[in-house]
C-alpha cells in the first residue's frame, strides 16, 4: 500500500510513518524536554547555592504573578498538585517572606495568596538567571537553527493550546 506525502517524511533515504514519526518525537520531547529542565535547575543551583527555591516553588510564584493573586485550589489545579501539597508549598513560600496570604474582599471565606515585594524581586533574580542561561544555550547555535527553533517552538505553542482549548470543550 502506498502512502501519501501526508503519511511519510523522508529522512535520508527512509521512510517514516505518521506513527514512527508520533513515537519518535514522544521520544525526542521527554528527553528534551528533561535535559532542558535539569539544565535550568543547574543555572539556578550554581547561581543561588543550597537556600534556592524548587522548580515547582518558582512555577508557583510564576502563576501567581501571572494573575497578580491566586487561590489555592487554582494554583494546585494549574501545577496538576493536590491542595495540600500546594497549601505546604505556600507555606513554605510565605515563611520567606515571598508570599502572603489575604483575605478575599468577596468571599470571606476565601484566602487569596498575593506576591510580596521580596517575592518579586526574587522571581526577577530568577528570570534573570534562566534568560541568562537560555541565551547562553542559544548562543550555540546558527541563525539558521535559531529560526528552526523558533518555528518548532510556536509548533509546540499551537499543540499545547490545541489541547488546551479541546479540553475545555469537553469539559462544557
Amino acid at each position: 500500500m502506498l502512502m501519501t506525502d501526508d503519511e511519510q517524511t523522508m529522512t535520508g533515504s527512509e521512510t517514516t510513518s505518521p506513527d514512527d514519526l508520533g513515537d519518535a518525537l514522544v521520544t525526542a520531547m521527554d528527553r528534551t524536554i528533561s535535559r532542558y529542565q535539569r539544565s535550568l535547575r543547574h543555572a539556578i543551583e550554581q547561581a543561588e547555592g543550597r537556600e534556592r527555591l524548587t522548580m515547582p516553588q518558582l512555577r508557583c510564584l510564576q502563576a501567581i504573578t501571572a494573575d497578580g493573586t491566586a487561590l489555592t485550589t487554582q494554583l494546585a489545579r494549574q501545577m496538576n498538585v493536590a491542595v495540600p501539597t500546594m497549601t505546604s508549598m505556600i507555606d513554605g513560600l510565605t515563611e520567606r517572606g515571598l508570599v502572603g496570604r489575604h483575605p478575599d474582599p468577596v468571599d470571606r471565606r476565601q484566602v487569596r495568596i498575593v506576591m510580596t515585594d521580596e517575592g518579586r524581586a526574587v522571581l526577577a533574580r530568577y528570570q534573570g538567571i534562566v534568560h541568562m542561561r537560555l541565551r547562553r544555550l542559544l548562543s550555540h547555535l546558527t541563525a539558521a537553527q535559531k529560526k528552526r527553533l523558533l518555528a518548532a517552538m510556536e509548533d509546540v505553542a499551537f499543540m499545547l493550546d490545541a489541547d488546551k482549548h479541546s479540553k475545555a470543550k469537553e469539559s462544557d
